[in-house]
């Protein structure tokens, strides 16, 4: 004979885990499409090539400039991801050669100029520009691990991209 208490403490905990599942496979699938729409919106090269390493991997610096000096490539650039201390904040910040960088992102200048980009300047994206009392001409203390403490001026005010980050 069934016990009705127990059928209703088995149907219960196996709804509670269908719901689960259910929840998990939706909010995946709805991050990765996040993700892919945006990589799609901010980015318009055709390859990446990557080590797979995240911050501790690495490829050779001098590549993007080779692949980028072949007839059949329009533009290459590499880009460095690295932790700095922003302004007091520990923060992500991203490189990348200015003269071709621009070309397979898509990075909304809103103010400034990506030509006044360099080894003394740094963008920062709209907001964080906007929370941080921030114009173009700001000098921001920047501390990088190997390189030390830096200003560097704000040359470019960007707006929407996921790629790009804050700086």
């Amino acid at each position: 004979m069934r016990n009705p208490k127990r059928t209703a403490a088995s149907a219960s905990a196996l709804m509670i885990g269908v719901g689960v599942v259910g929840f998990i496979t939706i909010f995946v699938a709805s991050t990765k499409a996040s993700i892919n729409q945006s990589i799609d919106r901010g980015f318009t090269g055709d390859m990446v090539i990557d080590s797979g390493g995240g911050l501790s991997g690495g490829i050779d610096p001098g590549l993007a400039p080779r692949i980028g000096a072949l007839p059949e490539i329009a533009a290459a650039s590499g880009l460095q991801v690295g932790l700095a201390q922003v302004d007091g904040t520990a923060v992500i910040v991203q490189a990348g050669d200015p003269n071709n960088i621009f070309k397979i992102m898509k990075i909304d200048a809103q103010q400034g100029a990506v030509t006044d980009l360099g080894a003394t300047s740094i963008g920062v994206y709209r907001q964080t520009a906007k929370d941080r009392h921030w114009t173009v001409g700001t000098q921001v203390p920047v501390i990088f691990a190997e390189t030390g403490r830096r200003t560097m001026r704000v040359a470019v005010i960007y707006g929407e991209n996921a790629q790009a980050g804050n700086y």
